[in-house]
């Protein structure tokens, strides 16, 4: 495994990072390599990262496979936001030195967020988030699911603190991955 990382001004920061794993005979060789760019304004309050990644199995079955993601918002203030848009290849894989659960898919992603990071009461902090996500299967491209989120975090004054998250699928979406049977999709 490799990392290169360099601390720019402002926060900001770029890291190249490759992993390989060669092994003896017939068995599979894989290669990951990823970039991280992560920049910011001046003076804190956007942020812009961009996440290009590609996978190459080698041997005899070898194949390749990417993934992307773009993310850019306001990062600071009481008021943030986000939107992000995540590609992943139907092949891209990078379990052999890391984990991915599910690959084949294309997410829209955007938040707005409330911030509280004065104590008030009985809160050290508060957070108040409203989340939307629109996801899409890769290949063969197709619907996946619509999810509206609103979510809540306070910061106790003891340093507890009380999460509460409410996803809403306001629509019949498939689950391509739930029956682990290729060209079959769950109804839900």
């Amino acid at each position: 495994m490799i990392v290169l990382d360099k601390a720019l001004k402002n926060r900001s920061s770029i890291t190249f990072t490759n992993t390989n794993v060669i092994r003896r005979g017939p068995v599979k060789d894989a290669n990951v390599t990823a970039l991280d760019v992560v920049l910011y304004d001046r003076k804190n309050n956007y942020g812009l990262s961009i996440r290009p990644r590609y996978s190459k199995i080698f041997g005899a079955s070898g194949y390749d496979g990417y993934s992307n993601e773009v993310k850019v918002g306001k990062v600071s203030g009481k008021w943030q936001w986000f939107v992000d848009n995540l590609v992943q290849s139907d092949t891209y894989n990078p379990n052999d030195m890391g984990y991915l659960a599910v690959a084949n898919k294309i997410n829209l992603q955007g938040e707005v967020s409330y911030n509280i990071f004065q104590p008030a009461g009985k809160f050290l902090s508060q957070r108040y988030v409203f989340d939307v996500l629109q996801s899409y299967l890769y290949k063969p491209f197709g619907y996946q699911i619509t999810e509206f989120k609103p979510s809540l975090f306070w910061l106790f004054e003891n340093f507890w603190d009380l999460s509460l998250s409410v996803p809403v699928e306001p629509f019949w979406y498939y689950d391509y991955f739930d029956l682990q049977t290729p060209g079959k999709k769950l109804k839900r």
